[in-house]
């Protein structure tokens, strides 16, 4: 999994500042892509990578803010890397 941040996510993030906009951000999400794709495994993907660059890639760190265990950190990177 690549520890960048990417400017992909940075400027849906700087879209989202709440819940619903959160809500609108996976709506359109959903809408672009026809259903086709894995939207879990793409968001998945995007949280944890942003975990990691918010640790500097320390994955101990990253688990603990996204309230799972470092194995479980580290099979979802496998998962979606």
């Amino acid at each position: 999994m690549q520890i960048t941040s990417s400017s992909k996510l940075d400027k849906v993030l700087e879209k989202i500042g709440t819940e619903s906009d959160l809500k609108k951000a996976l709506r359109a999400y959903v809408r672009e892509h026809n259903g086709s794709g894995d939207l879990t495994r793409t968001i998945k993907h995007l949280t944890i990578n942003e975990a990691l660059v918010l640790t500097r890639g320390n994955q101990s760190e990253a688990a603990r803010k996204l309230g799972i265990n470092r194995g479980c950190l580290r099979t979802n990177m496998k998962i979606g890397g």
